[in-house]
């Protein structure tokens, strides 16, 4: 239980000038959409978005890797 407290506790110093900005924002955006379409298509929404996001980065990240062969990511290093 103290190592989760404390797992928490180095994330909100790692993100707490992010959430000071992203929580007017989200609130802004996100009171309007919650309204008009409702908490359950709000929460799919987001997800669906969090997945298409991911997949841009995917793609675009293959599409730079492609384009540069030499620049690959650095192997694992290898037990041996």
């Amino acid at each position: 239980m103290a190592v989760g407290f404390a797992a928490l506790a180095v994330g909100g110093i790692l993100y707490g000038p992010f959430t000071i900005t992203a929580s007017p924002v989200g609130t802004v955006i996100g009171g309007p959409l919650v309204t008009a379409i409702g908490p359950s298509a709000t929460l799919l929404a987001s997800g669906l978005v969090t997945i298409g996001v991911a997949a841009a980065a995917l793609i675009i990240r293959q599409a730079r890797q492609r384009r540069e062969p030499g620049a690959r990511p650095p192997s694992p290093p290898s037990d041996g």
